[in-house]
């Protein structure tokens, strides 16, 4: 049973991929981007229970990602 929805966004691929795997393992559906742009497009096409944004990223950093 999907326990809920996540999005990851992390500019650091390792980070990334440790996050995403560790939550789908737990059951929960991953969609994971690696800038805040990225996140944006994929919150205006789905719902998620939560995301999990790092602060520090490349173009919109998780501030303005949480702002826009």
């Amino acid at each position: 049973m999907e326990k809920g929805r996540i999005l990851i966004a992390e500019d650091e691929k390792p980070q990334r991929q440790v996050l995403e795997g560790f939550l789908k393992k737990e059951g929960f559906s991953v969609d994971s981007v690696a800038n805040g742009k990225e996140a944006l497009q994929k919150l205006k096409a789905n719902f998620y229970d939560i995301a999990l944004i790092d602060y520090k990223m490349p173009e919109l950093d998780g501030l303005q990602t949480l702002h826009e």
